[in-house]
Parts: C-alpha cells; sequence; structure tokens
C-alpha cells in the first residue's frame, strides 16, 4: 500500500540530501509494513527568536491498517528530529504491526470444543466417580 509521500517545508528551504535521508527512510517504512500508507513529512522551523538557536519541528502523517497515526518531534538540528521521529514511526509501526499479527494467530488458533461421544460419556463418569 505504498503512497507517494509529499515532504513540506514551512519557514525553511528546501534541501536535496534532506530529501534523500527522508526518502531513505519512507522506504525502510514501506519494508515494515505492506499495510502503511504516509501522506506528508512536514519540516517546520516555527519562530527564529529561541534563545538557543532556531527548534525544528517534523511531523509525520501517517495512516496503518485504516488507523491514522501523527508523530512529530522538535530538535536544535533538523537532522537529528528526522532520525528521531522515523525512529518513532518505526517503534509505533512495530508495534502495531505485532498487535496485527498476534490478534490474527489468537483468531487462527483458536478451535471449538470437541464433544464427547455416548460411548466416551460413561467411561469419563467412572473415572470421576
Amino acid at each position: 500500500m505504498k503512497s507517494a509521500a509529499s515532504i513540506v517545508y514551512r519557514d525553511l528551504e528546501s534541501s536535496p540530501a534532506l530529501n534523500d535521508t527522508i526518502q531513505k527512510k519512507l522506504d525502510k517504512l514501506f519494508r515494515l509494513s505492506e499495510r502503511l500508507s504516509v501522506q506528508r513529512v512536514v519540516i517546520n522551523a516555527p519562530h527564529q527568536h529561541h534563545h538557543k538557536g532556531s527548534q525544528f519541528e517534523v511531523s509525520l502523517e501517517m495512516t496503518q491498517g485504516g488507523k491514522p497515526l501523527n508523530i512529530s518531534h522538535s530538535d536544535d538540528s533538523v537532522h537529528l528530529a528526522v532520525k528521531s521521529v522515523f525512529n518513532s514511526a518505526e517503534r509505533a509501526v512495530k508495534e502495531q504491526g505485532a498487535k496485527w499479527r498476534s490478534k490474527r494467530h489468537i483468531d487462527k488458533h483458536t478451535s471449538a470444543p470437541t464433544t464427547t461421544t455416548e460411548e466416551e460419556a460413561p467411561q469419563a463418569f467412572d473415572q470421576a466417580s
């Protein structure tokens, strides 16, 4: 269910190196789950009046199996913010996939209750006495 994600820059110029890094990390996410769809990656440099320098915020908007999942992270470095948001997304995709697989296996391996035949019933009653 791979979809083309748009990379949006707000108050920041586009960077080919950053685009390449984001695309590699998106490819890795798509390898983790075939039910994943990423809509947007937003890189934001909100305002420039921090005492310690500018903060970059990166947010990732995606759905997995029809459930929306939005992850964001901010850092002093845009590259660290991208790395952190994709690490969080990878953990979330793996956790959701594990939940889905465990639920699928529980449903698959449940069996119907066994019934005893008339010949086995008296023997089972005699053994219990």
